[in-house]
């Protein structure tokens, strides 16, 4: 795995040279084999988290990244660093946590990140303790390609390799059936791709629908009950569901225009709505 601070050029060993240059020309040609198609870059970085004063080591961590964005044009060499051409990307933190961002400008790695292409590097289990910064470590994943990265956002890392494999010879009805079925879509590439003004997958798009559903019913049913939850009601305001046009058949015969509902009951429970 690639040191932080570890300078692999011009003094490092040819085998590590080699290495680099290995894992440039992949990520290069991956890139440049899918123009117009997604390109995700996942990036995980050690670090020392807790207290690390008065000598303390604090505890090690593992924090991710993750960049997604839809180049056009071939991915260049700037001295050592591959540039992945956009005019802007999204990106966010923690998967579960933290929510997509635009930024500016193109994805960037530099030397030591490709050099840890592929490597495997574990989340640490609570309490272990810090490292010094020579010997933190990094790893790196691109994924590139509608399919490929759909696949990312679909299943989990370890499951990857066999969804692939199921899915190679697949057309793409059968494809997004495959997904519909095997996979747990994430909705949130719903939002990373409506950043860069591209459309996710009919899958993501009906698991969102699903869960948008299950939120009416819920709110229906607390409302019944004589009080709707502040959680609930903020939940459906996240979804833009005080905005976006939909309708839901609660099942007695009754049509719900869910905007108009859930903008009643923000009003009437004083939860704020974005305009």
């Amino acid at each position: 795995m690639a040191k932080f601070l570890k300078i692999p050029f011009p003094n490092e060993i040819a085998e590590q040279q080699k290495r680099y240059e290995d894992n440039l020309r992949y990520v290069q040609d991956l890139v440049n084999s899918h123009l117009g198609e997604p390109v995700l870059v996942v990036e995980h970085r050690e670090g020392t988290g807790g207290c690390t004063g008065f000598g303390g080591r604090g505890q090690l961590e593992v924090n991710t990244s993750y960049s997604l964005a839809v180049p056009e044009q071939k991915a260049t060499v700037n001295k050592s660093s591959l540039i992945i051409p956009a005019s802007h990307y999204a990106q966010r933190g923690d998967r579960y946590r933290d929510a997509w961002s635009l930024r500016d400008g193109a994805i960037s790695l530099d030397c030591l990140m490709l050099l840890s292409l592929n490597d495997e590097l574990e989340n640490p289990m609570p309490g272990t303790p810090g490292k010094s910064l020579d010997d933190l470590e990094q790893s790196l994943e691109v994924y590139a390609g509608n399919r490929e990265v759909t696949l990312c956002f679909s299943f989990r890392k370890m499951e990857h390799e066999e969804a692939r494999a199921e899915t190679s010879k697949l057309g793409k009805a059968e494809f997004d059936d495959y997904i519909r079925k095997r996979g747990h879509p994430d909705t949130s590439y719903i939002d990373a791709l409506k950043l860069l003004g591209r459309e996710a997958p009919a899958p993501f798009k009906e698991e969102l629908l699903k869960g948008k559903q299950e939120i009416v019913r819920r709110i229906l049913k607390e409302e019944y009950s004589g009080k709707v939850s502040s959680k609930l009601l903020e939940e459906a305001v996240k979804l833009d569901m005080h905005r976006e046009p939909l309708k839901f058949n609660n099942g007695n015969g009754v049509t719900v225009d869910v905007p108009t509902y859930v903008a009643e009951l923000c009003v009437k429970y004083k939860i704020e709505m974005p305009k």
